[in-house]
């Protein structure tokens, strides 16, 4: 495990070495610049709540009702609760987590930009920290965590069942890992999907950023105990998305228990 440090003009502590992914960085920020993703100071404040003229409104109000639905649940618990989000970005969603009662909240992320940002932002949350780190390189102890929330970051790891394995040791006994804002494809879709991304990053200029952006499949959970918490895909999210169009999430919410469930895979769906 590497020597972690704050660094205290950031506020970010570094659970991995400094500069490992700098490659990947710029050219994910590079990326996020093209389609009006990085956000200033006062706008990351208040998110998901953003103005109606931004070219991106539709998608945080989808990604409100996500938040809302997410922390309803963990509220419900009423216990203290060790929360990570992976891939936390400039933090956002890891702010709405550590307002929860009795919660400790670790944002991990390997973009320094963004994860300054974040620190810089939501300073004055005493149980929240912002970490630069790998998760493959073993950077927590086993058996930390109540609930680790992968929000919109599935993408960019290629081995998801890989990745999975190693989120779920980082649970506590009964813990739960969560995945949601991310596409799941059927293996037939894939090839057609992987082409369209392949297209949209040409259009944008940055053809090389296909080669870090990945499509997984239902399959890929097949050897885990998961439940839908939302299924986008069911009869009646499928008929109240014709009747109110954009107003609920076309990605999965997904649950995997750290232990089996002991009757196999269950659905759920609000």
């Amino acid at each position: 495990m590497f020597n972690s440090k704050i660094v205290p003009d950031t506020g970010v502590h570094y659970y991995s070495m400094p500069d490992s992914y700098s490659d990947f960085e710029e050219l994910y920020l590079n990326v996020r610049r093209k389609e009006n993703r990085i956000y200033k100071d006062e706008i990351v404040k208040n998110l998901p709540a953003i103005k109606k003229e931004h070219p991106l409104f539709h998608e945080w109000q989808m990604r409100k009702t996500s938040l809302d639905k997410l922390i309803s649940y963990l509220k419900g618990k009423s216990r203290p609760i060790r929360i990570m989000e992976l891939g936390c970005g400039n933090g956002w969603l890891a702010n709405h987590l550590s307002k929860i009662s009795l919660s400790e909240v670790d944002g991990v992320d390997i973009n320094k930009i963004e994860l300054e940002q974040a620190a810089r932002v939501f300073n004055e949350s005493l149980n929240l920290k912002f970490i630069y780190g790998n998760i493959s390189d073993n950077i927590f102890e086993n058996e930390a965590f109540d609930f680790i929330i992968a929000s919109s970051c599935i993408q960019y790891f290629f081995d998801l069942r890989g990745l999975i394995r190693q989120l779920l040791k980082l649970l506590k006994n009964e813990g739960e890992l969560h995945i949601l804002d991310s596409f799941l494809y059927r293996n037939s879709e894939v090839p057609q999907v992987q082409k369209r991304t392949e297209q949209y990053y040409s259009n944008l200029n940055y053809p090389e950023m296909s080669s870090f952006y990945h499509h997984h499949s239902f399959d890929e959970l097949s050897e885990f105990k998961y439940i839908f918490i939302y299924d986008p895909n069911s009869f009646s999210n499928k008929m109240r998305n014709r009747i109110f169009p954009n107003s609920h999430s076309p990605f999965p919410w997904i649950k995997i228990l750290k232990q089996k469930l002991p009757h196999g895979k269950k659905r759920k769906s609000f």
